[in-house]
């Protein structure tokens, strides 16, 4: 190499080489602890490393508890710097509409209810919190539940809340989720914590690891199916959690299968567009929906799926959508569902059209976790 070192310990070389000879921040999620619910009333992790950035996984798979979420060492005290205030939307589990998009307050709580509606059927929830030293704790968190029963004639609950803990001295560096007096997690819930600092050594294993990506270089003009769809991501093996993200142009509404699964009633889903009412989709659905609706108009997507094996398959999906005009708004669009079939595992995702065109450089990529 033609490096030479200047006063300071400064780089002189060509580009590449100082590219090459250079260490940057590895800024990505980091798995800090993680706790199985089987069996006990609180899973709690214990002390783990301060993080400035958590994300807060929670996978209860029965529909005997609840999940209050505390900080610390706080177990419920009336200490003023144990307080918990959260704002939040929900969702019932109900055919037809869904009601949801008017916000609630909840002031002065103990604890955070991460959880939807009254504890019926499997939850997931992620929640992401700013841990910074010397301010409150904010979080936002989405959480989805399976209803009051299985199948596309059961829709699911669900709940978006922002939040924060007024703890403006110590940073978080413990988490206990507790069931509810008298009862205790089943065989297979868990609480997953992961954390990163922006300014973090490159160290570690990266918990979210990319599975597939897929970008359309032309535009694709000839129909599809959920078995020979225009744009799709697989992978192999088993991944419980799944996170995707896209930037998907259309002619037209778009549909979605996991698994190339698309029979009618394999699907049920709620929808809010902008900051009207949830609607849901009916019991005969053939795709998760992840489009917003308008033709011609291009999609960012945000997804995350619980891929619990012999479980419903869990989904949120927030999507904004391109106007139709230059001077026109956007589209705001929250999804929350689920694929109804419970055998196995997904290891597929497809979005097709019957008759359309999908764009070029539609892009569709998939991380997954365990």
């Amino acid at each position: 190499m033609a490096v030479k070192y200047l006063s300071g310990n400064r780089l002189w070389g060509t580009n590449a080489e100082r590219i090459a000879m250079t260490s940057y921040p590895q800024s990505s999620w980091k798995e800090l602890d993680r706790v199985d619910g089987d069996g006990i009333q609180v899973m709690d992790t214990g002390t783990f490393s301060t993080k400035d950035n958590l994300m807060v996984i929670f996978n209860r798979v029965d529909d005997n508890s609840t999940g209050i979420m505390r900080f610390n060492d706080d177990q419920g005290g009336t200490d003023s710097n144990n307080t918990y205030i959260r704002h939040y939307s929900y969702s019932a589990p109900a055919s037809g509409s869904s009601g949801g998009g008017s916000w609630t307050d909840q002031e002065e709580k103990t604890g955070v209810n991460i959880y939807a509606n009254d504890g019926k059927g499997a939850n997931y929830a992620v929640v992401f919190i700013n841990n910074y030293q010397d301010t409150e704790k904010l979080f936002t968190w989405k959480t989805v539940e399976e209803g009051d029963g299985t199948g596309a004639g059961e829709p699911v609950g669900s709940v978006e809340s922002v939040g924060k803990w007024v703890n403006s001295t110590n940073q978080i560096n413990r988490i206990a989720i507790d069931a509810g007096s008298g009862k205790t997690f089943a065989s297979g819930t868990e609480m997953i914590v992961l954390g990163y600092d922006y300014d973090e050594a490159i160290t570690g294993t990266a918990y979210w690891q990319q599975l597939d990506t897929t970008t359309l270089d032309t535009d694709d003009t000839g129909g599809g199916s959920a078995s020979d769809p225009q744009m799709s991501v697989s992978w192999t093996g088993g991944y419980k959690y799944l996170w995707v993200q896209g930037f998907i142009g259309c002619s037209t509404d778009y549909k979605t299968s996991f698994g190339e699964v698309d029979g009618s009633g394999d699907y049920t889903w709620n929808y809010q567009d902008d900051s009207g009412s949830y609607t849901n989709v009916g019991s005969t659905e053939d795709s998760a929906g992840f489009h917003v609706s308008g033709s011609g108009r291009r999609t960012s997507l945000d997804s995350m799926i619980i891929n619990n094996s012999g479980k419903e398959k869990l989904y949120w999906v927030d999507g904004i959508c391109t106007a139709s005009s230059g001077t026109a708004s956007p589209t705001n669009r929250h999804v929350f569902g689920k694929g109804t079939f419970g055998t196995g595992q997904i290891n597929s995702i497809e979005l097709y059209v019957g008759s359309g065109t999908f764009y070029a450089d539609s892009n569709l990529t998939v991380w997954g976790a365990n």
